[in-house]
């Protein structure tokens, strides 16, 4: 009967492992076949005609431009967690200060926020040293401050805050956004999962905009021994929190 039971629940994992990649299949194939299609399209309307201007000539050379962008971020974040998946993926870990990777990283988005009329206040008060992979922190942090712009209202505002608590660094992004309802928040982490599907594929962010940011931000805190949570989120914004065990 026991042995029954573990075969039973070996068979579940597997089942449920299976149903995943068939899930993860369907859903890169979904976000890959949009901008192909977008691209294709765009190539055929300007070898249709011979004699075309030139301004329409840059227009669907723009287009295209704008979605092999895309691809490339989509397909190198796919990549990405591929190599996580399997083991693969060399981390170089150095000792670091994370309060210069955010700042960093609020200097990279300030333009895509100034765009959308948005205020973004940080500053760090201490020296937060850590021993962790600087270009995974980088990425991590990026993601989390880009979906802060990515889905905030027209002149809101963005928030990060860093607490040095005796056995733990925590920072927190908060913003003025749309917020995410309590049924979707479960999900937020998953791949390929978007809450707002009906978001312009035009706005241009850092990431691919395929659901794919907050999947790796989290695998990159596991990573770090820490922990990426939804704190709250409802109409006046969400608040996303991250935390890592101090070193001794």
């Amino acid at each position: 009967g026991r042995l029954g039971l573990v075969i039973n629940a070996l068979l579940a994992r597997l089942d449920a492992s299976f149903e995943q990649q068939r899930r993860f299949m369907a859903d890169a194939s979904h976000e890959l076949r949009t901008p192909l299609a977008i691209v294709r399209g765009e190539s055929e309307v300007a070898l249709s005609k011979n004699n075309r201007a030139s301004k329409d000539y840059r227009e669907s050379l723009a287009i295209v431009h704008d979605e092999s962008k895309r691809l490339t971020r989509i397909v190198e974040d796919l990549f990405t967690l591929a190599r996580a998946d399997a083991g693969q993926f060399q981390t170089n870990f150095t000792q670091i200060y994370l309060d210069e990777i955010l700042a960093d990283c609020v200097h990279s988005v300030r333009v895509l926020a100034e765009k959308q009329d948005l205020s973004i206040e940080f500053e760090a008060d201490q020296e937060m040293p850590f021993q962790g992979d600087e270009q995974l922190l980088h990425r991590m942090f990026l993601n989390l401050l880009d979906n802060a712009v990515k889905y905030n209202r027209k002149g809101g505002a963005i928030k990060i805050e860093t607490q040095k608590n005796e056995a733990d660094y925590r920072i927190t992004f908060s913003d003025t956004g749309i917020g995410i309802s309590t049924k979707e928040q479960p999900k937020i982490f998953e791949r390929f999962y978007r809450a707002d599907l009906a978001r312009s594929r035009a706005e241009q962010t850092e990431t691919s905009g395929a659901g794919l940011g907050l999947a790796i931000a989290d695998w990159i805190a596991g990573l770090h021994d820490g922990k990426i949570e939804l704190v709250s989120s409802d109409e006046t914004g969400s608040v996303f929190a991250v935390n890592f065990k101090i070193q001794k």
